[in-house]
């Protein structure tokens, strides 16, 4: 299985894609775990994207959800193995 962000080992080095060491990573998914805990509680809807590898952070956010009076929601949409292996632009 491919870590996010890692290039591929045959993969062409794009210059375009900037590319994290983990420490850096870590920091920026707990800010953004910070800035959704912190958009729970507010009165606008919130839209969280997740890769769907971690079924507890869902169950944690829709927990999280209920006892903020918020309801939740579950859109799933199914990509293609050889479309998820295309880098992003």
């Amino acid at each position: 299985m491919m870590q996010p962000h890692a290039p591929a080992r045959d993969a062409p080095v794009d210059p375009g894609v900037l590319r994290l060491p983990p420490a850096a990573l870590v920091v920026v998914h707990a800010g953004h775990v910070l800035r959704v805990l912190a958009a729970l509680p507010g009165p606008s809807g919130l839209l969280v994207h997740d890769t769907g590898t971690r079924d507890w952070r869902r169950r944690l956010l829709a927990g999280l959800a209920r006892r903020c009076g918020r309801g939740a929601h579950l859109l799933l949409v199914e990509i293609p193995p050889r479309r998820v292996e295309i880098p992003p632009r």
